[in-house]
């Protein structure tokens, strides 16, 4: 089976762009709009490389072996497949319980030679259809992994193939 990357949601991706553009232009109309201001073109390439990190430096990638995470291009966190024990779909925040709930992220979560390692996945970031197919994938590679009941009841929302598109 060949490796499959999962990507960011483009709609989380195209938010971050317009913030960061947003924030960039203020920047520069602070500065009285000198675009030579080593300031402001720090802040330029900035916005640049993380625009560019939200849209295609942040997937996950599964093997037949292992599932890595990478982040901005360079930072690779890696586990086995063989070792992942369980996966849970906990609050990303604990703020407030409401909203907790609204924002899930995924945790797989491994244990080889003692050593608890796991992968976050921020429903932010991976929509909830991808985590679904996240978890279907890792499901099909290593049977005994466990799933907890949010993560089941992840799974059942997008079961029907009509609502997953691949």
């Amino acid at each position: 089976m060949k490796e499959i990357k999962y990507r960011t949601s483009k709609k989380w991706a195209g938010s971050i762009a317009v913030l960061l553009g947003s924030g960039f232009l203020l920047a520069f109309f602070l500065s009285g709009r000198n675009f030579y201001n080593s300031t402001v073109i720090g802040l330029a390439l900035a916005c640049l490389l993380l625009i560019l990190n939200a849209f295609s430096g942040i997937y996950l990638s599964v093997g037949n072996k292992s599932a890595c995470k990478v982040d901005c291009f360079v930072i690779k966190k890696c586990i086995n497949i063989e070792h992942i024990k369980r996966i849970s779909r906990q609050p990303t925040f604990n703020l407030d319980k409401s909203f907790g709930d609204v924002y899930k992220s995924l945790y797989i979560i491994s244990d080889s030679d003692g050593k608890m390692k796991y992968l976050e996945l921020p429903n932010e970031s991976f929509t909830e259809e991808t985590g679904a197919k996240i978890v279907k994938h890792l499901k099909e590679l290593n049977p005994n992994i466990e799933l907890d009941e949010q993560t089941l009841i992840l799974i059942k929302k997008y079961e029907n193939p009509d609502k997953i598109k691949l």
